[in-house]
């Protein structure tokens, strides 16, 4: 099952890897 203990702070990494990612892409692509 889904715990907070874990699963929220693997949320917030994934999503600022996952932001990181993108802005590296638009900006290999668009910069």
């Amino acid at each position: 099952m889904f715990s907070w203990d874990f699963g929220l702070p693997m949320a917030i990494v994934v999503a600022l890897i996952v932001i990181a990612w993108l802005s590296f892409l638009s900006v290999a692509f668009f910069g």
